[in-house]
């Protein structure tokens, strides 16, 4: 089974949702969190998230929405578990009124981490989730440990954690935002220009291999020459105005994730943290934890790029 069709079995679904589904598959090829138990199919990750976007009354549905200022990012928030239903807490902790989820594994950077914050106490379970954040006490979650500042990074936009050895857990805030410009997320919280390190990238199905399957990835370095073409492609997204992710046009029977994207692309700050860009079809960029919301920059400047990449 497919995303596509769990989608079509249980109604409309948030993006979120599935993005967040594809992550946890690829997750369970490497060391599986103590927070996260086995899935038995995709259908019950997908069930399992437990955070939920918050909408304006005026809004339809669930997720990010457009304004005049830009996309609206509202703050995410939390329910209770329906009756009979089954969950497991994505994780996450607060701090400072924000929801920080987790990002991504950073191992042998310990070195990153930075001033201790406090103490996550994970009170948060699959049962006694409050129905807002504004119900939760700071530095409540569904993950315990201490939470530290991440050094060169905005501490309002990443957090850290290391709970495991070498392994530093990054979390971010994605919620709570309204944006209308790609700099206001790759320059203004995250300074790619002017940290770029180096770029990689890997196709969509090397992304997807699970090595407890036996396959393998084929991640590779953007080569020195291609430099001018990825100068212009992070200037044009940064121009680029910030849409719905819903509003990508699909066609007939095509799908989001099999059907649109083409590579992750991942931009190695000097400080050794990727960020992680998803490039699809027809110029569309989102960048890794912005579920609701994609850039589009011109397709010239796009397949301009992707010449040099290899497949």
């Amino acid at each position: 089974m497919n995303v596509e069709t769990f989608s079509n079995a249980l109604g409309e679904l948030d993006l979120t949702y599935i993005d967040q589904a594809y992550r946890y598959r690829r997750k369970a090829k490497n060391r599986v969190l103590p927070f996260i138990a086995a899935a038995a199919c995709l259908a019950v990750v997908i069930s399992a998230l437990t955070i939920l976007r918050k909408s304006p009354e005026s809004s339809t549905g669930v997720g990010a929405y457009m304004t005049e200022d830009g996309v609206v990012i509202p703050p995410t928030d939390i329910r209770l578990p329906r009756p009979g239903e089954t969950y497991n807490m994505i994780a996450f902790f607060i701090y400072q009124g924000r929801v920080y989820t987790f990002y991504r594994d950073l191992e042998g950077r310990t070195d990153l981490k930075g001033e201790r914050l406090g103490t996550a106490d994970g009170s948060i379970g699959e049962y006694n989730a409050p129905d807002s954040i504004d119900d939760c006490a700071e530095l409540a979650g569904s993950v315990g440990g201490d939470v530290y500042t991440v050094d060169g990074c905005d501490p309002s936009f990443m957090l850290c954690m290391n709970r495991h050895g070498d392994t530093l857990e990054l979390y971010v805030c994605s919620s709570g935002l309204t944006v209308k410009y790609g700099s206001e997320i790759l320059e203004d919280r995250l300074r790619v220009s002017e940290n770029l390190d180096r770029v990689e990238y890997e196709t969509r199905a090397s992304w997807n291999a699970m090595e407890s399957e036996g396959e393998t990835h084929d991640i590779r370095t953007l080569p020195p020459d291609a430099a001018e073409a990825l100068e212009s492609f992070i200037r044009a997204a940064d121009e680029a105005e910030f849409m719905l992710t819903e509003d990508i046009p699909l066609e007939e029977g095509q799908d989001l994730y099999d059907g649109m994207e083409l590579y992750h692309m991942y931009l190695y700050l000097t400080n050794g943290i990727p960020i992680e860009l998803r490039l699809l079809k027809n110029g569309y960029v989102r960048i890794e934890n912005f579920y609701d919301i994609t850039l589009q920059v011109p397709n010239n400047i796009f397949t301009a790029l992707l010449s040099y990449f290899e497949t």
